[in-house]
C-alpha cells in the first residue's frame, strides 16, 4: 500500500514540475511578445531617426582632433 502512495506522490511531483516549466515558458514567450509589440510601435520613430547616431568613441575622437 505504501508503494502505491509513493508512486502517486512521484506522479504528482512530476505534474507540478511540468506545470512550473509550462508557466516559466509562457512567461518567456509573453516577454518576447511584449518586446516585439514595443519594437513594432517604435518602428516608425526609428525609421525617422538619422542613419548614423554618433557613438561615444567617435565623439571623443573628434574632440581630440580639435
Amino acid at each position: 500500500m505504501f508503494e502505491t502512495y509513493q508512486m502517486l506522490g512521484r506522479e504528482h511531483q512530476a505534474d507540478l514540475e511540468r506545470e512550473a516549466q509550462r508557466v516559466a515558458l509562457a512567461r518567456v514567450v509573453r516577454r518576447r511578445r511584449s518586446y516585439r509589440l514595443v519594437l513594432r510601435s517604435l518602428r516608425p520613430r526609428l525609421a525617422a531617426m538619422p542613419a548614423r547616431i554618433p557613438t561615444l568613441a567617435s565623439t571623443t575622437e573628434r574632440s581630440r582632433k580639435t
